[in-house]
């Protein structure tokens, strides 16, 4: 039974074991009105979440929200209505990086569905429902240390999961992210299982500051010691969630190399953020290819969007009795079935395809789509990118996000950005987009205009990187061949700390038009 609504019980008395079953709606409740909590206020936040899964309001999470007393209520228009499940609890507002922003709706059963599965492929402990009357057990007695911002669906997991693990969260030290800042929070953390979740570009920063790239003294020098610190800080986690965007191969080598835990995830805030680690769905957690898509289902789905019922009908479709939730992504699902022969098991897989090794991602599919919801196989899952981040350069289709991931392997690229930019020629052509104080340092830097540079062709012709750069990217095909490389001074983040795609593509072609 649910605890009343009236109580306000401490983050630790909320019932991580508590369930729902999916799609349940209380259709008598009245409407409910969001709590807006300040995000940059995370330990409030985590507060309210705590309250919102023992029944009490659902929280909306949002920088620069609350007032002195830490939350405010939220406009009318901002309230769950009867037609919502009653354990709706937490709305996430996604970052937009690519579309119009939504107000996605969790619940508390995708909540500690999510929770559940997570601590189950990280270390083993049974899923909700087996934990033999131990509430925390099933969730994973450990600690999380939060990086990310809490309006953030991977931020709110870090929260949600400290919750049902009933373990205290270590929130980073305030500022910008920082390498020595990261490892002096490690230290902060108890001394059993130590986890957190952090996105590729911060990856990037820790790997630098760990191989001693720009830290004074040099690795063998007096920055030989901080570098020393952070390599030993991250190597004490046993597991460092990474996702956001895909994480290029030659940050995950170097982690390797470090001896240090990466888990990748793919997700989204439909999914109660990650609910695919190292390519394989979390327990409960089903994948198939439909007309090239990348279709996700399980407890983990969201309920919807608020106030857009039309955009809600169109990414979460119901087939043989389950919720689907359309990713928009490309990609393929290969199952793995044990089968036995003579010389004992061995793996066969089946695959359906959404992108082929040479097209732009977007191919067609083996009629039906794989499964293992019988648990006879593993299904494994790569995603080629947005079915909708597609240029037509020359009559090809090509697309940018395969491109970008292509480019992101070749030393020094590995937190570029591809975008389509106009080509009197062909069209559209992709063009490359680099940041930091180091993409500003050449002689073509313009005087005159600051912070954004577009290298003269003459000068990418004689730059042995950027023919390495265009021979990576051939791979999706000769129209893919990145015709431009742009150099800002700062990459336009959005608060989650994926690049800002939109703003990144505008500064992209105004430099191109304004001959920058």
């Amino acid at each position: 039974m649910r605890p009343s609504r009236g109580a306000t019980p401490s983050w630790r008395n909320a019932s991580p074991t508590g369930r729902r079953s999916p799609g349940t709606c209380e259709t008598a409740m009245s409407a409910r009105p969001l709590r807006v909590v300040d995000a940059s206020r995370p330990l409030e936040v985590r507060d309210a979440i705590a309250d919102a899964l023992a029944g009490g309001a659902p929280v909306l999470p949002r920088s620069g929200a609350a007032s002195a007393g830490g939350s405010r209520p939220a406009p009318a228009a901002l309230s769950l209505g009867g037609e919502w499940p009653g354990d709706a609890c937490l709305v996430i507002e996604t970052s937009g990086s690519t579309a119009t922003p939504k107000r996605v709706v969790l619940t508390a059963t995708s909540l500690r569905a999510s929770a559940a599965a997570t601590a189950a492929r990280l270390s083993g402990a049974p899923q909700a429902g087996d934990s033999g009357g131990d509430g925390a057990r099933c969730f994973g007695h450990a600690q999380w240390m939060l990086c990310l911002p809490a309006e953030y669906v991977a931020g709110a997991q870090v929260l949600a999961r400290s919750i049902m693990a009933e373990t205290e969260p270590v929130v980073s030290t305030p500022g910008p992210f920082d390498a020595l800042r990261f490892a002096a929070d490690v230290d902060r953390m108890h001394e059993g299982l130590r986890r957190t979740s952090i996105v590729p570009a911060q990856l990037g920063r820790l790997l630098d500051a760990a191989e001693g790239v720009g830290v004074a003294g040099g690795a063998g020098g007096a920055g030989g010691d901080e570098a020393a610190r952070v390599r030993a800080a991250v190597a004490s986690l046993d597991a460092v969630l990474v996702g956001g965007q895909s994480t290029p191969l030659a940050l995950r080598e170097r982690a390797a190399r470090l001896g240090w835990r990466l888990v990748t995830t793919y997700g989204a805030s439909e999914t109660s953020g990650g609910c695919v680690y190292d390519g394989v769905p979390l327990d409960g957690v089903e994948a198939r290819v439909v007309d090239g898509e990348v279709q996700l289902s399980g407890e983990v789905l969201a309920a919807g969007y608020l106030g857009d019922p039309e955009r809600t009908a169109q990414a979460f479709v119901c087939d043989g009795g389950r919720r689907w939730y359309r990713t928009g992504d490309g990609g393929t699902v290969e199952v793995r079935a044990k089968v036995a022969c003579a010389e004992g098991e061995r793996a066969e897989g089946e695959r359906t395809d959404g992108a082929g090794a040479g097209d732009a991602g977007v191919g067609d599919v083996r009629a039906g789509p794989v499964r293992a919801g019988d648990g006879s196989g593993e299904q494994r899952i790569s995603i080629a990118g947005r079915l909708d981040n597609v240029i037509i350069s020359g009559g090809e289709k090509v697309s940018l996000d395969r491109v970008e991931r292509l480019v992101r392997e070749v030393a020094g690229y590995e937190e570029s950005v591809v975008v389509g930019v106009p080509s009197a020629e062909w069209g559209e052509v992709p063009a490359v987009v680099l940041a930091g104080p180091a993409a500003l340092t050449h002689p073509e830097a313009p005087s005159g205009r600051t912070g954004v540079c577009v290298d003269a062709p003459e000068a990418l012709a004689a730059d042995p990187g950027w023919k390495v750069v265009r021979a990576a990217a051939e791979a999706a095909g000769r129209a893919a061949r990145p015709a431009h490389r742009i150099r800002l001074a700062t990459m336009p983040r959005l608060v989650s700390g994926k690049p800002d795609r939109r703003e990144v593509t505008d500064l992209a072609r105004r430099a191109l038009a304004e001959g920058a």
